[in-house]
Parts: C-alpha cells; structure tokens; sequence
C-alpha cells in the first residue's frame, strides 16, 4: 500500500532547483511552494543543513585526513563554507596540517582571503585549529 508521502513524491516529482510552477509560484523538492520571498521554516533548514554536513563529512573522509575531533570539524566547517574545490586552494595550510603544525595552520587560514574578508569567523577557526 502506498503511503501519503510516497504518493505525493512520485505525483509531484523532485526538483533539487527552484521552478516557477503554472500558478507562479517558486516550487523546490516535492512540491514544495517557497512563496514570493523564498522563506523555509528552522526545521527545513536544519533539514537542509544535515544534508550538506553530511557530504561536508564525505568530502573530508575523501581526503583521508586523521585529525582530532576539533580540527576535523574545523576542516568540515571550511569545507561547508568554501566546497571542497575552494578549500583545497588552502595549500599551504594543508601542508602544515599534514605535519602537524597546528600553529602555521592556523597562521595560513589568517594570511588568506576568508580570513582577511571574515576575520571574526576565521579568527574563532584558528583558534581552534591550534588548541585542537
């Protein structure tokens, strides 16, 4: 037997991209009506926001990184923030989490664009990627 969700699923569709359907409204997932200014509720945000840590955690696993539990959710956080591409243009950061000098790591996500555009935000990852 069908349930609800599976039957409103498979009788909307899926669309991982915003359209505007026939009444005008912007759709988004199954069926999904954003309204006039895009507004989602906490909920489907936090939805949302497991999704992409879940593959934040998959594209760090894929750089096979052995990291304590701070720094490794440092990374996740840089990941998230920058995608995978943006956060391997961190090269010499990654060279010194390599061999381990949490200091020059640290100094590196400083003396880059993020840390010079957001330097609050950077400043707290730093700090986090020396203690550990």
């Amino acid at each position: 037997m069908e349930t609800l969700k599976d039957r409103l699923k498979r009788q909307e569709g899926f669309s991982g991209t915003p359209y505007r359907c026939p009444a005008g409204f912007f759709i988004l997932g199954f069926g999904h009506k954003m309204g006039d200014k895009f507004k989602i509720s906490r909920r489907v945000a936090s939805l949302i926001l497991d999704e992409d840590i879940h593959l934040a955690t998959f594209q760090y696993e894929s750089l096979g990184l052995d990291l304590d539990d701070v720094r490794r959710d440092v990374i996740l956080i840089m990941i998230f923030w920058h995608g995978l591409a943006g956060f391997l243009k961190f090269k010499k950061m990654l060279h010194h989490i390599e061999y381990r000098n949490w200091d020059k790591a640290a100094d590196e996500m400083m003396d880059s664009a993020s840390g010079r555009t957001y330097p609050t935000r950077m400043e707290e990852l730093a700090r986090l990627m020396r203690a550990g």
